[in-house]
């Protein structure tokens, strides 16, 4: 029984010593950064007041808000207002939009996107 209990306390140790080592190593590197990637969320609901209180929310721990609502894109003083509070909060984002070949649309989604 005992070589079995010798077993499992060198196998922890090494396991401990392991990753011990990648710890020293990681610190050690001073050149690596966080991956550049996106993570985030996709709103789709035109409750202005909700939509910035998820803003706030979620900003902790994502980077990134996709805006996929018609009643906010198709609507310049939202649209405008909404992605500068999501500018204003260091978040990038993205805005559904939808080809302008309709000509009932009430907001130009590419000149607007020129714009931003």
């Amino acid at each position: 029984m005992k070589p079995v209990f010798l077993y499992v306390i060198a196998s922890f140790l090494l396991a401990l010593v392991f990753v011990a080592g990648i710890l020293v190593y990681v610190e050690s590197q001073p050149d690596l950064k966080a991956p550049d990637i996106f993570f985030g969320i996709d709103a789709a609901y035109d409750n202005m007041t909700a939509l910035k209180q998820r803003v706030d929310q979620v900003r902790s721990f994502t980077n990134f808000f996709i805006v996929g609502s018609y009643g906010v894109t198709f609507n310049k003083t939202r649209v405008d207002d909404l992605c500068q509070y999501l500018y204003d909060r260091g978040l990038s984002f993205a805005v559904f939009a939808h080809t302008n070949r309709d000509s009932d649309m009430p907001i130009n989604q590419s000149e607007w996107s020129i714009f931003a």
